[in-house]
């Protein structure tokens, strides 16, 4: 083993850290969770994913493992929920990649790349994962790789991004490609019992970002492309897409703070993207009405319900999609995303479009401006 790695703590968590000259990224010892990420490609550094409030006040979480480090982004098998046991195993929500320990495996240097393996082995279920992160002194980017072996069956699976929200007085703008089917959260995500609130009406279909459905008669509809989102509420809703030969992206703007961040997928093993809106909307512990973040989950799953209504007949298998990832153990499956940055002005604004080009992607603005940001996107 060539040691890169430093294992260290951050906001209480113990992880390890590898850097490039572009980008320091850290990824939890418990949960594989990734943050802080700081990318410095320009010499002005930025940090863009969430780190919750309570990581310093030591609240017992074990009831929900996965908010004990919730940060940046995860791994998510099976995704979502998970209340409900599957042939008589209950898994925690979001799974054991997102919420047990993992090992170091390796980490090296070869030339302009520098690599992170960790490894898990399953306890609820037969199987391990390998995680695979990249990063080139080249890119602001970072290169995600799940490989996934020994395990059988069907599953819902997905990467659960979690982005800063703009702070007091500042904008920022959700951007995506066209999609075939819009929909919000069947049923109630967010229940008032648990203190919980929302304001999108369930299951209701949209076909415009801008126009989402709202639980109310004014206004009719909500803005889904500018954050914030009316305070008090936290909701989910989602977007599919069929498999095509380029990658599927989203991308949000934060012009104030001078950057775009962007996901790439392979829309063919993750047809959804599920978009966690949480602006204040959650009262009970150990939110506490406090907590502002953007989820961008990119997923195969049937929104965030968990394993056993993902695997049942439900909204999306009845309109052909599939919501459920089906694992082999006569081969390993691999589940690979791509995380970046573009530099932006102050005046970029909304993202209109994304090119992708022999260097990587072309992100253009409402305004005719453009944005450059170099990565491998083959690597999807």
């Amino acid at each position: 083993m060539s040691e890169t790695a430093v294992k260290k703590t951050e906001f209480c968590q113990p992880g390890w850290e590898i850097a490039s000259k572009k980008v320091t990224f850290f990824i939890t010892e418990n949960g594989g969770q990734t943050a802080p990420v700081t990318f410095a490609g320009d010499g002005k550094a930025v940090r863009p994913y969430f780190v919750s409030p309570w990581q310093t006040e030591g609240k017992d979480l074990s009831g929900c493992p996965v908010l004990a480090p919730l940060r940046g982004d995860f791994f998510c098998l099976p995704f979502g929920g998970n209340g409900d046991p599957v042939k008589n195993v209950t898994f925690p929500c979001h799974g054991e990649s997102a919420t047990a320990k993992w090992h170091l495996v390796d980490s090296k240097r070869e030339g302009t790349r520098v690599q992170l393996t960790l490894g898990m082995k399953f306890t609820l279920t037969e199987g391990e994962i390998r995680k695979t992160v990249t990063l080139d002194d080249r890119h602001e980017a970072i290169y995600i790789e799940d490989k996934v072996s020994g395990l059988e069956g069907a599953f819902p699976i997905g990467h659960h991004a979690i982005l800063d929200y703009p702070a007091p007085g500042e904008k920022a703008y959700l951007a995506t490609g066209k999609f075939d089917l819009g929909m919000v959260h069947p049923g109630i995500f967010s229940d008032p019992v648990n203190k919980e609130f929302q304001c999108l009406l369930p299951g209701a279909e949209f076909t415009d970002l801008a126009k989402l459905p709202s639980l109310f008669k004014t206004p009719d509809t909500i803005d889904g492309t500018t954050m914030p989102m009316p305070v008090g509420y936290t909701d989910i809703y989602a977007w599919f897409r069929k498999g095509a030969s380029l990658p599927g992206w989203t991308a949000v703007a934060f012009p104030e703070r001078g950057y775009i961040w962007y996901a790439l997928k392979d829309n063919a093993v993750l047809p959804g993207t599920a978009v966690w809106n949480a602006n204040q909307g959650r009262y009970g512990e150990p939110w506490n009405g406090r907590t502002s973040c953007l989820g961008i989950e990119d997923c195969c799953a049937f929104f965030a319900a968990g394993c056993k209504p993902s695997l049942e007949a439900n909204e999306l298998t009845r309109r052909g999609w599939k919501s459920a990832f089906t694992f082999s153990k006569a081969a390993p499956a691999s589940i690979r995303v791509i995380q970046g940055i573009a530099r932006i002005p102050a005046d970029f604004g909304r993202i209109a479009d994304a090119k992708f080009t022999d260097n990587g992607i072309e992100f253009v603005g409402a305004n005719g401006l453009s944005a450059q940001a170099a990565v491998d996107w083959n690597f999807i």
